[in-house]
């Protein structure tokens, strides 16, 4: 009986090492994925500083018209960054706060652009070009308001938009 059994576990054992599964090498594969993308034209505005109306000097003739220009007044600026070349325009709020009685179909008011920057050009005053890229150009931003009539006293404030879209 031991003879039998152990003819058997000889079979049992000859057979699994006969039909063992064979370890093969494998051999890898490659590909690549590949991603693409357009980046387009951005424009960021930063660090916006408020400016101060003041009175244009007494003895001329614009004495009535508040300018962020002569003394006690004051310009705001802003910080431009384009990663193309850009148009600057700055438009004057439509709904001041004003005081009671100003009328203000009687005002013009005129936003100026301007900066020392080389990569800056006006195209007019409210409108200018951006040419350098990536770089933060610091533009001044002036206001005036002009009244046919008088001003009344009180508290005046405007607000600029500034908006800068790529070429």
């Amino acid at each position: 009986m031991i003879r039998r059994l152990a003819l058997t576990a000889g079979f049992a054992l000859l057979g699994a090492v006969a039909f063992a599964p064979n370890a093969h090498a494998q051999v890898a594969d490659t590909e690549p994925v590949p991603f693409t993308g357009t980046v387009g034209s951005v424009c960021t505005l930063s660090n916006p500083q408020p400016g101060t109306l003041g009175l244009v000097d007494v003895n001329t003739l614009d004495s009535n018209v508040p300018d962020s220009d002569p003394s006690g007044g004051m310009s705001g600026s802003i910080t431009v960054n384009c990663n193309s070349n850009s148009i600057i325009s700055a438009v004057v709020d439509e709904n001041p706060e004003v005081p009671e009685d100003f009328d203000v179909t009687t005002s013009t008011l005129a936003a100026t652009l301007s900066s020392a920057n080389a990569g800056f050009t006006s195209n007019t005053p409210s409108e200018a070009s951006l040419t350098s890229s990536n770089t933060d150009v610091p533009v001044d931003v002036d206001l005036r308001v002009e009244s046919t009539t008088p001003l009344p006293e009180g508290r005046y404030e405007y607000n600029v938009t500034v908006t800068a879209s790529p070429n």
